[in-house]
């Protein structure tokens, strides 16, 4: 299995169109919970949507906290 993580860039268009994507989906599912006709378990299923998004569009900087915790923190052991 490759490593993804080297992939996810911010700065390049594609990320761009993923960003505007997910926030349009978050934007939809926003409407699912704010609206009394729908169920308990749709509201449900939209809220858990919409962490999911939220998580993909954190991506970038959890990738980059974490190298810059990788190279500032001295490794120990060994």
């Amino acid at each position: 299995m490759s490593d993804w993580r080297p992939l996810i860039d911010a700065a390049t268009p594609l990320w761009t169109g993923i960003e505007g994507y997910a926030e349009e989906r978050i934007a939809e599912l926003i409407v699912v919970c704010t609206t009394a006709t729908y169920s308990d378990a749709e509201i449900r299923a939209a809220q858990a949507r919409i962490a999911e998004l939220r998580a993909l569009l954190a991506l970038p900087a959890s990738l980059q906290a974490a190298e810059k915790h990788k190279q500032t923190t001295p490794r120990k052991g060994y």
